[in-house]
């Protein structure tokens, strides 16, 4: 029988990258690190900085061929329409929690001690590298390796709701406030 579906080993090591990171990602949850919130964050961009580093070299030569592609015609135009983009869903994103989580308060402050800024600057960076394991895993490994147009819808809804599913700890954990996300 031939393979259809086009998957070697290393495709199977990139599918199981995202299920990894969220185990890991579970067991550091586990630990209570409150106090040492720099640390929790710093474990966890690491995980997802590990978790990057492996698609890259595992997939470099088809991002390679992709990026020949994509910087064809207007590349500081399609950059700065991605970056628009990540600033628009991430702003989504941000609104919606905070409207599902509590109500805004005007005497919410916030003292922005070195402390803070140091945990703002390396959280701010695992945004920025996750999706980019999501994307091969999701759209390239489960929807675009596939070549009949059956398989290809089915895996459609099976990427779909599995890419929901791997956001449910963005809520909390919340089944229904996960559904309810734009």
């Amino acid at each position: 029988m031939s393979n259809r579906i086009g998957w070697n080993k290393k495709d199977f090591i990139g599918v199981s990258i995202i299920p990894i990171e969220m185990l890991l990602g579970t067991v550091l949850g586990q630990f209570s690190l409150e106090k040492k919130q720099l640390l929790g964050i710093t474990l966890s961009l690491s995980i997802f900085l590990t978790g990057f580093l492996v698609m890259i070299w595992l997939y470099k030569d088809f991002l390679s061929s992709q990026w020949k592609h994509y910087k064809q015609n207007k590349l500081w135009l399609k950059l700065f329409l991605n970056a628009l983009l990540v600033l628009g869903a991430f702003g989504i994103l941000s609104l919606t929690r905070s409207l599902m989580d509590k109500p805004l308060s005007v005497n919410d402050t916030y003292s922005l001690s070195n402390a803070m800024v140091s945990l703002m600057l390396i959280g701010s960076i695992q945004p920025f590298i996750a999706p980019f394991a999501e994307e091969l895993t999701f759209r390239y490994l489960l929807f675009g390796k596939f070549n009949s147009t059956l398989l290809k819808l089915l895996m459609f809804f099976v990427s779909s709701i599995l890419f929901g599913l791997i956001h449910i700890n963005n809520f909390n954990g919340d089944w229904i406030q996960t559904f309810k996300a734009p």
